[in-house]
């Protein structure tokens, strides 16, 4: 809500930012960039998620940027596929989450120890499909790649 002088209260510009927050955990978490269990020998978080955070922001935590720093991150993963379900037509998942979360796995089995044809198992059993293009369920390809994550050690 804006004030007299045009500008945002500081209530609406807490809503703002808690909602832009919340974006940038959910695309994190839908696009499987949080690995829990991916630490460094100090024991800090070490994922892609932070990874980006820490690169591209100098943070360690989304609560330590601005608003528009976080506006730039949305925009980022938006950029790499992820769409809110506010914004797609139906609440369905987008063609784009899903091809980057087949990209994710298909990057993140290249640094396994696994022959093409174990993945294209591994793909069978997780999947039901032979080829990671031919997987359509968000699901399926997140639990692909935890367990790819494991696979890498």
């Amino acid at each position: 809500m804006k004030n007299a002088r045009g500008k945002l209260s500081q209530n609406s510009l807490q809503r703002q930012r808690l909602a832009l927050l919340a974006k940038v955990h959910i695309a994190a978490n839908q696009m499987g960039l949080i690995d829990k269990d991916a630490k460094d020998d100090k024991g800090n978080p070490n994922d892609d998620y932070h990874l980006i955070l820490r690169d591209e922001f100098g943070v360690e935590s989304a609560a330590a940027l601005s608003n528009g720093e976080l506006e730039q991150l949305v925009a980022r993963f938006e950029s790499k596929g992820w769409q809110s379900k506010r914004t797609e037509a139906g609440g369905r998942r987008s063609e784009s989450q899903l091809e980057a979360l087949r990209e994710k796995a298909g990057q993140v089995a290249l640094h396994t120890d696994l022959t093409p044809a174990r993945f294209r198992k591994l793909l069978f059993k997780v999947c039901g499909a032979h080829d990671l293009a031919w997987c359509n369920d968000v699901s399926r390809l997140k639990r692909l790649l935890a367990i790819l994550k494991k696979m890498r050690g």
